[in-house]
């Protein structure tokens, strides 16, 4: 039997242990169904930096592709696994008092090892039970990628005098995990929930390089940057695409929006002639190809991602109360125009003007949306967490959500024509611009059948912002980040988050994410934190100038 492949848990996915619940399961695909998996599985062991914790297998019971279960189900559907038989095994920790983390620390990330091999690094992690208390640091927007390694070099050789103003996201991301570390050591953070975007196209190379050099694999992506990163986090991580992740290769440079990084628009033209990489066309036919969000040429855009990252883009996790909810808003919706339904075409018409600066994804399908609330065979949480990449409005810079929005009441539940008469209502508000493009209606539904306190943290637009939404009511109102956390019960507070890896809004917004701590399911405090500054707010020291 050659070795099996283990689908969940996963370093975006992991499974997440205490002491009174030391069991997990893993899903696994096999090339052949025979009896040697057992023994295969009787040498599994947790791994944490020369420690080796111990585990008990019960026998594995082979499955069906639809019975290897939710969070595992896109990975198994890929066609790298075609003719591989799946297989679940029950685990659970011989000692788990013996891998408690040690105070102040609230959580341990270990690997998951087979025979002295990693064989899945950051897939399980074991928490200390804080009695409803939850304290997460949202990330959207990484924007990771081999392009702006060239970029800086193209600023260093012909405007050495702003190389220091230009930032780097692979840089700003370690950053970030370092201050999510010095959280953690003070018993400050359990959780990274990472909402998007993580990668800056999937391929690090246009298709012409790539495809001179052969088949495409794992180490032509920019997946491995972000892994190498997040591999020094010291929290476990839960990680959705964006419809970055989903673009195949990157845009040439006079298109990009280098803005986003500090290049001074008034000096993109210069850098990129002095690099030789100016191109004066304002389109060409090889950007639509790498805009391209579908799959071509047997490449898969999210392959790399659900295999070695986290093999669902949708799922929920309940942790201490908290009911976590990851929704992918998917891809760009306007290179794929041909799928949109006859009535919203319109609307993609009119998205165009904002669509090069603020591209709309696709949306939520109806069983994503039945994700929101939770079924009522499982016990009701006492408080919700729905974790998308693009958000459900995006109000311009210092406008009021209540000035442009009345009543938002969707209508009707199962009528596209009334779905789409309120989709064109909010677009006339002036706040659909880089949002999701389908179901805004049966979102806020959801969110308003959902029983107990509801939040929702959003990136993609780069900009901080915050909403509450009286599901009483049925009205929207624009409030300070410092508010929301005060609002009554029937109010969801929907959240959206500097990027961390870019500048927002033309500059004005700095890199940055989100800090929140959640008591019992409930919002009790969150914050808005610059990436340029460490946790306490003061500027970073012995940094030696930008990242």
């Amino acid at each position: 039997m050659s070795d099996p492949v283990v689908l969940w848990p996963a370093p975006g996915l992991p499974a997440l242990l205490t002491s009174s619940e030391p069991g997990f399961e893993i899903v696994l695909a096999v090339e052949g169904a025979d009896a040697s998996l057992a023994a295969w599985a009787a040498d599994l062991v947790l791994g944490d930096h020369g420690l080796r914790a111990c585990l008990v297998a019960e026998e594995p019971r082979f499955v069906s592709r639809d019975g290897v279960g939710p969070l595992a189900r896109r990975a198994a559907a890929l066609p790298r696994f075609d003719g591989h038989a799946f297989a679940r095994i029950s685990l659970r920790l011989v000692d788990p008092v013996a891998l408690a983390p040690a105070a102040p620390r609230t959580v341990r990330v270990l690997d998951l090892v087979h025979d002295d091999a990693v064989i899945r690094p950051r897939s399980v992690a074991v928490r200390a039970p804080r009695a409803g208390r939850l304290d997460v640091m949202f990330g959207t927007d990484l924007h990771v990628g081999a392009l702006w390694d060239d970029i800086g070099a193209a600023v260093a050789a012909h405007a050495p005098d702003i190389a220091g103003e230009v930032l780097h996201p692979d840089r700003l991301l370690e950053r970030f995990i370092a201050v999510a570390n010095a959280r953690a050591a003070r018993g400050e953070l359990d959780l990274i929930i990472l909402g998007g975007d993580l990668v800056d196209h999937v391929f690090a190379r246009p298709r012409e390089e790539l495809e001179a050099n052969g088949p495409f694999g794992l180490d032509d992506t920019n997946l491995p940057r972000l892994l190498g990163i997040l591999a020094a986090a010291t929290v476990p991580v839960l990680a959705i695409p964006g419809n970055h992740d989903h673009r195949l290769y990157p845009w040439r440079p006079r298109l990009y929006g280098l803005e986003s990084v500090g290049v001074p628009a008034a000096r993109v033209k210069e850098i990129l002639v002095g690099a030789g990489a100016w191109d004066p066309w304002p389109v060409r036919a090889a950007d639509w190809d790498a805009l391209r969000t579908e799959e071509a040429d047997g490449v898969r855009a999210l392959e790399h991602h659900l295999v070695h990252l986290a093999p669902a883009t949708d799922g929920a996790v309940c942790i201490d109360g908290l009911r976590i909810v990851l929704l992918s808003t998917g891809r760009d919706i306007l290179p794929r125009w041909r799928e949109v339904e006859a009535p919203r075409r319109g609307l993609l018409l009119r998205s165009l003007r904002s669509s090069w600066h603020d591209p709309d994804s696709e949306g939520l399908t109806d069983a994503q949306v039945a994700l929101v609330r939770p079924p009522d065979r499982e016990p009701a949480p006492a408080g919700s967490l729905v974790v998308l990449h693009a958000p459900l409005l995006h109000p311009p810079h210092e406008v009021s959500v209540q000035d442009r929005l009345g009543s938002i009441d969707p209508g009707p539940r199962d009528d596209l024509g009334a779905r789409v008469r309120f989709e064109k209502r909010l677009f006339r508000s002036g706040l659909r611009r880089g949002v999701f493009f389908r179901n805004p209606g049966t979102f806020l539904r959801a969110i308003a059948d959902t029983p107990g306190p509801v939040a929702s943290f959003s990136g993609h637009v780069h900009q901080p912002h915050a909403t509450a939404f009286d599901r009483d009511a049925w009205r929207v109102r624009s409030i300070a980040l410092g508010e929301a956390a005060d609002r009554p019960p029937a109010d969801a507070i929907l959240l959206g988050a500097a990027a961390v890896g870019q500048t927002g809004d033309h500059g004005r917004v700095r890199p940055g994410y989100l800090t929140a701590r959640f008591e019992d399911g409930r919002l009790e405090s969150v914050r808005s934190e610059s990436i340029l500054e460490d946790d306490r707010g003061q500027e970073s020291e012995g940094e030696g100038g930008s990242p």
